[in-house]
């Protein structure tokens, strides 16, 4: 009792790459089951960090990914959850001698899902901080914070933030009991923010999906962009000092097979898409070519019709369809 990750014994491997991009969150070993299937894949690297780094890795870019993990996690199957094994480096996944974070997605047949956690006391335990990122990632200008305590993501928002970094930030609604104090302290720093439109309405009171009504506290809460993921709806991207939002659609014609990490995804390609052009709505049609490709495999891997070809066209459609600004009321 009262044990914490930081009174633990850990060891990480020596990075093998510097990133261009640093993904730093949770990850869990997950078990997959649908109704009338039973188990349908079991023990896979999963969590917000591995599928956000697996969305990144869609696109031309070195990725690291700090995490911390389990003695018992598939280290042996990481190379299923990347497009570009080569171009990712998972030393950052510092082991520690105790059990990984294990997740049991239990699917219905009408596409909705509960999560069950081993023990999900873990969620706070194994959660990175800065004293888990090996110095060489230190200096790197691009991070993304995946789903973690609020607390820590306010330490590494803090820390790049004082490098210049370019932070984006997400988070999930389970934390925000204990958290939500750090977590708003966060935005304040302005990161990037890409919540989704649950946790929007969690964390501002308003039961709205309409932007104009959220946008009192979304023009208060701190940060200078937001992007705002609706799921099948697209995303709304909000620049808080233009007073803009522009709604993006998704990739369409799917094949859809699990919809697990889409999210986070999203967030690993928009990250991505900014290093390439500096440009929110841009890197938005690049997070929805990434969760586009998500959603058409089962768990943490790279479905076996991928190829650059495909990404490049699902991304050039997407491209032609950035609409229009609309003012916010």
């Amino acid at each position: 009792m009262g044990l914490t990750i930081n009174n633990i014994s850990k060891h990480q491997k020596l990075p093998r790459l510097k990133p261009d991009l640093l993904v730093v969150g949770q990850a869990t070993i997950d078990d997959i089951n649908h109704e009338g299937e039973g188990l349908v894949a079991e023990r896979i690297p999963g969590g917000d960090s591995i599928y956000a780094a697996l969305g990144a890795s869609i696109w031309p870019i070195k990725i690291g990914v700090v995490t911390i993990v389990g003695q018992d996690y598939p280290h042996e199957k990481m190379d299923l959850a990347t497009y570009r094994p080569q171009d990712t480096d998972g030393t950052g996944l510092v082991v520690y001698p105790g059990p990984s974070m294990r997740a049991r997605a239990f699917y219905t047949k009408d596409g909705s899902r509960i999560f069950k956690w081993d023990d999900f006391s873990l969620t706070t335990m194994l959660s990175p901080g800065v004293e888990d990122i090996p110095a060489l990632w230190q200096e790197v200008r691009l991070i993304h914070l995946a789903p973690s305590d609020p607390k820590r993501q306010l330490e590494l928002t803090g820390y790049f933030s004082k490098k210049d970094a370019v932070v984006s930030l997400d988070t999930e609604k389970h934390f925000f009991q204990a958290g939500q104090d750090a977590l708003i302290a966060c935005l304040k720093l302005d990161p990037i923010f890409i919540p989704n439109l649950e946790q929007v309405q969690l964390l501002s009171g308003i039961r709205s999906e309409e932007m104009d009504d959220l946008w009192p506290w979304i023009s208060t809460c701190g940060v200078s962009l937001a992007v705002i993921k609706c799921g099948v709806q697209g995303a709304w991207v909000i620049d808080v000092k233009e007073k803009k939002k522009w709604h993006m659609g998704v990739v369409e014609n799917l094949n859809l097979m699990d919809e697990t990490g889409a999210g986070d995804s999203f967030c690993g390609g928009f990250m991505a898409g900014y290093m390439f052009t500096c440009d929110p709505l841009q890197a938005a049609a690049y997070g929805a070519v990434s969760a586009s490709f998500i959603v058409e495999s089962l768990g943490a891997r790279k479905p076996g019709h991928f190829q650059k070809k495909l990404a490049e066209q699902r991304l050039a459609e997407m491209l032609k369809k950035i609409p229009v600004p609309e003012n916010i009321d």
